[in-house]
């Protein structure tokens, strides 16, 4: 019966592993940088802010996001054309002023990108975060899974916001925050596996067939 299933199943496995191969997960990272000046009181207290005193001024910050899912995932096209992953393994870092608030979720990732600009939005019922890159020099490759590295600097190079709205039924009640950034950043890598790795596995399940069919002629 093993020798049955190990020829029957070696070759099919050998046959689809560079498709398999090819199917590897992407990570997307923005970070922008800049001054906070303008807040709304909802979005400071679901952020968790007021817990530690919030200060309304001027504040410095600094808010990185990121999304990881399969390059083969299949996306959604929202109403307005965006690029919809559902249920994407998501994270974001926000500091401000003092306080530092983290967050790791499984979340929907929203992109858009145009000739200059890269959005990306992570988001469960209720709240979303968003950070958009700007390049200036119109550098940005509209294909969104397109492995890059890239930064600007100087005034309006990218932006951060938080929008929140209520889901409970008979609630009410909306806020949303917004920030430019004078440093932005830009990252796709996609985590594809060694070639050595998948040749040894090659390796590996061609002696197992070749062993498979020389005890099937005794």
């Amino acid at each position: 019966m093993i020798v049955k299933a190990l020829r029957t199943f070696a070759l099919p496995l050998l046959a689809i592993l560079p498709l398999h191969a090819l199917a590897a997960p992407v990570t997307i990272s923005t970070h922008v940088s800049g001054i906070f000046k303008d807040y709304d009181y909802i979005i400071v207290d679901e952020l968790g802010l007021e817990a530690g005193g919030f200060d309304y001024s001027p504040l410095p910050y600094e808010m990185t996001i990121e999304s990881t899912f399969d390059s083969d995932a299949v996306p959604e096209i929202g109403s307005q054309g965006h690029t919809i992953y559902r249920n994407t393994e998501t994270s974001f870092t926000f500091k401000i002023g003092t306080q530092t608030i983290a967050s790791r979720k499984i979340a929907d990732t929203t992109l858009i990108a145009t000739s200059n600009s890269y959005y990306q939005s992570i988001g469960v019922p209720g709240f979303s975060t968003t950070v958009v890159f700007i390049d200036p020099n119109g550098q940005v490759d509209t294909n969104y899974l397109a492995p890059r590295q890239l930064s600007s600097s100087g005034d309006n190079v990218g932006t951060v916001s938080f929008s929140y709205w209520s889901t409970g039924p008979g609630s009410s009640g909306s806020g949303y925050m917004r920030a430019p950034a004078t440093f932005a950043t830009l990252s796709v890598t996609s985590a594809v596996p060694e070639p050595g790795h998948w040749a040894m596995l090659a390796a590996g399940l061609l002696i197992v067939s070749a062993v498979a069919r020389r005890k099937a002629r005794r």
